[in-house]
């Protein structure tokens, strides 16, 4: 398992990065044997405040990475240069593992250099496929109606135990499928929206009490 939303609010809140896009977004732009290689990294990020580009290996272990590992995260994140000609300013190696039952986080962010450096294209298309997800989610629920927009109002989705949420500042953006609209509004109301107590991107995402139940073993077979 590869805990994506994890490293997406860890960049938030480190970096004030929350503008966070997995590669294969960028599939349909690149040479195929670049983004369906094992040397790329998993995701780039940019800065709410500064515009600037990060990009992230990102990893899952059962137990404490070796020097190997931490070196092949290292590499992989290296390899991605810079997004819409802009320089990425940082490369980051990053491993989520356990050690004695506790969750631990591993972070380096090691010297440029790639041997096949990746330059991505413009993402203004990318925030498609950041945005449409949820967004489709609350239509299909019944929300982002007249009513909703009006009050923002959780939209529950019982078989994951989740409340979603969009800021009524671009729910009716989202609504009219104009995702870049979206992203730069969000960017100028990080502010308001950390205010109402929403991510930077204008989404609020709340997890229920089993969530935080305690996972039982179970055997199989």
């Amino acid at each position: 398992m590869r805990p994506y939303n994890y490293y997406s609010r860890i960049a938030s809140k480190l970096l004030d990065a929350p503008w966070t896009l997995h590669l294969d977004v960028f599939r349909p732009t690149l040479n195929p044997r670049i983004i369906g290689g094992r040397s790329r990294p998993d995701m780039v990020a940019q800065s709410s405040s500064t515009a600037q580009w990060h990009a992230f290996e990102c990893k899952g272990r059962a137990s404490v990475p070796g020097d190997t590992e931490k070196q092949k995260a290292k590499a992989q994140a290296q390899q991605l240069v810079s997004v819409n000609g802009i320089p990425c300013i940082l490369h980051v190696g990053a491993i989520t593992f356990f050690r004695n039952d506790a969750v631990e986080f591993y972070w380096r962010d090691p010297e440029p250099g790639a041997r096949e450096p990746i330059r991505l294209p413009n993402p203004d298309f990318a925030w498609r496929n950041y945005y449409e997800p949820i967004t489709e989610v609350i239509r299909s629920r019944g929300g982002l109606t007249a009513p909703a927009l009006d009050t923002s109002a959780p939209v529950p989705i019982g078989e994951l135990d989740l409340t979603v949420q969009i800021h009524p500042k671009i729910a009716p953006i989202l609504l009219a499928s104009d995702w870049q609209a979206a992203r730069d509004m969000a960017r100028e109301s990080r502010e308001e929206f950390a205010s109402g107590g929403f991510q930077p991107d204008g989404l609020l995402v709340k997890a229920g009490p089993t969530w935080f139940e305690r996972l039982e073993a179970v055997e199989v077979g």
